[in-house]
């Protein structure tokens, strides 16, 4: 059975997050076919904006139900982001 589920990637921050990365199991989320939403290479998400990525859980696709997830950015404020955690 297959099913769709979304990963939502939020900025709570007051300024934009620029360049924008996504990591899945310390892989490019591009090298997976299971997420559906095209992520450009030049993401931006502004204060209180988000992404949704759209993702199928294939029964015998290459995504776990459970992965790792690693978020880098270049934040307005002059710090860059970091965020992981398990999804």
């Amino acid at each position: 059975m297959d099913y769709d589920l979304f990963l939502s990637i939020i900025n709570t921050g007051g300024g934009t997050a620029s360049r924008v990365r996504v990591l899945i199991d310390d892989k490019p989320i591009t090298t997976y076919s299971e997420f559906l939403t095209e992520v450009p290479e030049n993401l931006s998400i502004g204060p209180n904006g988000r992404l949704d990525i759209l993702y199928v859980l294939f029964s015998k696709g290459t995504l776990n139900s459970m992965f790792h997830v690693k978020l880098f950015w270049d934040d307005a404020s002059g710090q860059n982001g970091e965020w992981a955690g398990m999804v």
